[in-house]
């Protein structure tokens, strides 16, 4: 199998495999998209088949899994449909919570409190997953935002990351598990190379160049208002001084320091920012979305000790797949802790 479009119902019993091209991408902390196309003569090419809500399974034998659901809008012409499908992510942007009231606990244990709430409106076919990380505890106010909001809120409050993985049960039946950690994807011992496994696009290097940040806690007095700070001396003394100030809703004075501390890791320096094509089989094995790889190319200038070109860890922050062309477009972005500038 080098790759396989399975359609399922909305409580996830297989319905039929479809012979479509598909075109999928994903994305971190958020809903991806998918679009496949049928002849209207194809057998399968019928209402219960295509229906809205039906669930998705994309499967690609290097690449992995998407997995999600059918849902407008849906296109004729030529003689052919296509079909459109949000990843299982856009599942919570399907419910909403409560219209009053709080949710307290660390950023995991309200993250299981929303999967729990949705399924009892209507069951999502969301189950658990791996739930973990660190936090300290929060409070969210629930204004029945919807629960693809709430959970950006813990997530922003938190510095976590979230997913949701196509799995297939003993009948073939199709679910989602829910993930929580402090970061998705791995550190992988691999790298692409320019003009080898990787042809590189327009690259721009970005940042705030923030060296200086105090994070405020709100829900207390003004007077009494705790903070968290952290500064870099280095990016100040190279860029000059620029502060910023953010706000959160915790009087927990380390979880405010915690998040001085990754404003300042991530914005005290530029980072490269670039859109590149993956190809090959080994490559594509190698690739997953939230992972950090060696990244060689030769198209950025000044950054090794040649004056060259760069090698650099960089982080999959997108990625976008196409049967009909077997290629892989993806979003990369430099990973600050790594010495990557020689």
């Amino acid at each position: 199998m080098a790759h396989r479009l399975t359609v399922f119902t909305r409580t996830g019993k297989p319905l039929a495999e479809l012979n479509a091209a598909v075109h999928c991408a994903w994305a971190l902390n958020g809903a991806g998209t998918a679009e496949f196309t049928l002849s209207v003569l194809e057998e399968k090419c019928t209402e219960a088949n295509l229906r809205f809500g039906n669930l998705l399974l994309f499967e690609h034998h290097r690449l992995g899994a998407w997995g999600g659901f059918i849902w407008p809008p849906r296109r004729w012409q030529n003689g052919a449909v296509t079909v459109e499908a949000l990843s299982a992510e856009g599942l919570f942007e399907r419910r909403h919570a409560p219209r009053a009231g709080a949710w307290q606990g660390k950023p995991g244990a309200i993250f299981r409190n929303l999967i729990d709430h949705g399924n009892k409106r209507e069951d999502m076919n969301v189950v658990e997953g791996r739930i973990q990380g660190k936090g300290d505890p929060l409070t969210v106010e629930l204004r029945a935002q919807s629960l693809a909001g709430l959970v950006d809120e813990i997530r922003e409050s938190s510095s976590h990351e979230w997913w949701l993985e196509p799995r297939q049960d003993d009948d073939g039946f199709l679910f989602f598990r829910a993930h929580w950690r402090q970061r998705r994807g791995a550190r992988r011992d691999y790298a692409l190379i320019e003009g080898k496994n990787l042809a590189i696009g327009p690259l721009s290097e970005e940042g705030r160049l923030v060296n200086k940040v105090r994070v405020l806690g709100e829900g207390a007095e003004m007077s009494i208002r705790p903070d968290g700070a952290a500064q870099d001396q280095r990016s100040r003394d190279l860029y000059g001084l620029t502060e910023t100030v953010e706000f959160m809703n915790t009087t927990d004075e380390a979880t405010l320091e915690a998040r001085a501390a990754e404003i300042l890791e991530r914005e005290a320096f530029p980072r490269l920012i670039f859109s590149a094509t993956v190809f090959g089989e080994e490559a594509f094995g190698n690739i997953g979305l939230g992972d950090d790889l060696a990244v060689q190319m030769d198209s950025a200038g000044f950054f090794s000790k040649s004056g060259v070109g760069a090698l650099i860890r960089a982080r999959v922050m997108a990625m976008e797949y196409s049967t009909h062309e077997n290629s892989l477009a993806a979003v990369f972005e430099q990973v600050h802790q790594e010495k990557g500038r020689g």
